[in-house]
């Protein structure tokens, strides 16, 4: 529920996030893969790290 106090908590937790080494695309990638959906709509920054030929091969591979 979106309730004040469930309001001030999200703010509260992600104000103490700091952003890291950058976006893991793989996993969440090979995740929706998986789940077999019609279509995927993958946002990103697309900064790094940029997804290798090897995942690229993988991502296909998973894709069948």
């Amino acid at each position: 529920m979106a309730s004040d106090l469930n309001k001030t908590l999200a703010r509260q937790k992600l104000s103490g996030i700091q952003p890291g080494s950058g976006t893991d695309h793989l996993p969440p990638l090979e995740m929706a893969i998986r789940m077999a959906p019609d279509v995927i709509f993958f946002l990103t920054d697309a900064l790094e790290p940029p997804l290798w030929p090897k995942d690229l091969e993988k991502i296909r591979t998973l894709n069948g």
